[in-house]
């Protein structure tokens, strides 16, 4: 179909019938399935697919094996399945197995199985018919459509401010609604997540807050595209094991630094939190107690010019904690935009309702909805006396 404007695009992929979603997710399903009963294959023998794994056997699927591109994997065992290579893995499997990817950059691997003639299918679609499996590990998908939500999509479309914005708009909501990968454009490197080069342009003097700031690998991102670093870094970790990584990372390096182990909320308060030791820790009622803080608290009489988030599914709260502080001194604004389906509109609007000083953006970093971020950059500097006036062309 072709459409005359992207507004005719927005309105084309609201009026989705959803049954008609369904029904071809699912016939996606069953020709793979058909003649190969329960036979499944793993292609990605990291977290994500041990976490499928886990979630299988939760409902009595039990997986033949994993594939892995990694030779320091192949020839083991990873809870309890075999590791083969690709090759190895359709050699023996291909005829009769189906071929799950469980690695989240998964576009090269589903044309590797492609060119070997494997049957294959994305996570998307297994996550889509079995979300029982998948719902502590896989956003949700709009199996029901977008329409209820409509007006919000509407208002937050009118504020993306340049056509990729647009097109990865639309892009993520055609295929949260159908899973079809032919509506989504292309994807930026990752090497640019959080720092896209036609968005924005990193300086010397930067206070550059990392919410959700891991063992630093945004921070040395952020390195790699200004040497000279940060002139001031505040850390917002909670995962100790993280947090201590981090430290280290920092202990030497110039310019102030300073890590804040607590989880960012609307308001103080306590929570549990599950410490992973990585990237995958987060709010979960199996956790330790934890304190609530506000972004505001932590950035008491600090100017930043640079804020980041990815913490996980709670940006929302974070941001609205951060009210003061967000309209105060305008900083650039990257924040993630994908652990959640209403994360595409509700973000860029709830950005909106702190100020209205920001022009709106979005770009994706990975296959599928993987490191959607929306960035907001300043329309006007920020008020008189603050320590950095920013604008971004």
């Amino acid at each position: 179909m072709t459409f005359d404007t992207s507004r005719e695009r927005l309105e084309a992929i609201l009026a989705i019938d959803p049954r008609a979603s369904r029904a071809e997710v699912d016939g996606r399903f069953e020709r793979a399935f058909r003649g190969r009963g329960a036979r499944i294959v793993l292609y990605g023998a990291g977290r994500l697919g041990r976490n499928v794994l886990h979630g299988m056997r939760c409902v009595g699927m039990e997986p033949l094996a994993f594939a892995d591109r990694d030779p320091a994997l192949q020839g083991q065992t990873v809870d309890g399945l075999p590791v083969l290579s690709a090759a190895e893995a359709v050699a023996r499997h291909g005829a009769d197995a189906v071929f799950i990817v469980t690695v989240y950059n998964n576009g090269p691997v589903l044309d590797l199985l492609e060119r070997m003639g494997a049957c294959h299918l994305p996570l998307s679609v297994v996550a889509w018919r079995f979300p029982e499996i998948s719902k502590w590990w896989w956003p949700p998908f709009f199996p029901d459509g977008p329409g209820e939500h409509a007006e919000r999509i509407r208002a937050a479309f009118a504020l993306m401010a340049d056509e990729a914005s647009r097109a990865e708009f639309l892009g993520q909501l055609a295929w949260r609604s159908t899973l079809d990968r032919r509506f989504l454009p292309p994807h930026l490197p990752a090497a640019e997540t959080y720092f896209p080069r036609d968005l924005i342009t990193l300086g010397p003097d930067e206070t550059f807050v990392d919410c959700g700031a891991c063992d630093g690998d945004t921070l040395r991102a952020f390195l790699r595209h200004q040497p000279a670093g940060p002139r001031a870094f505040i850390g917002v970790e909670p995962d100790a094991g993280n947090g201590r990584k981090l430290a280290a990372f920092l202990a030497g390096r110039s310019g102030t630094a300073r890590i804040v182990s607590a989880v960012l909320g609307a308001g103080p308060g306590e929570t549990r939190f599950a410490q992973a030791g990585d990237m995958t820790s987060s709010v979960h009622e199996a956790g330790a107690p934890l304190a609530v803080v506000t972004l505001d608290a932590v950035l008491a009489g600090t100017a930043p010019t640079l804020i980041k988030m990815d913490i996980e599914g709670a940006e929302a709260e974070a941001l609205e904690g951060g009210r003061a502080s967000i309209g105060r001194h305008l900083p650039a604004l990257a924040i993630a935009a994908y652990h959640k389906p209403e994360d595409l509109w509700e973000i860029p609007l709830r950005i909106r309702d702190l100020t209205d000083g920001y022009d709106h953006f979005i770009r994706r970093h990975a296959d599928e909805c993987w490191e959607t971020v929306a960035y907001a950059l300043p329309s006007r500097p920020a008020e008189a006396g603050s320590t950095r006036l920013r604008r971004f062309s």
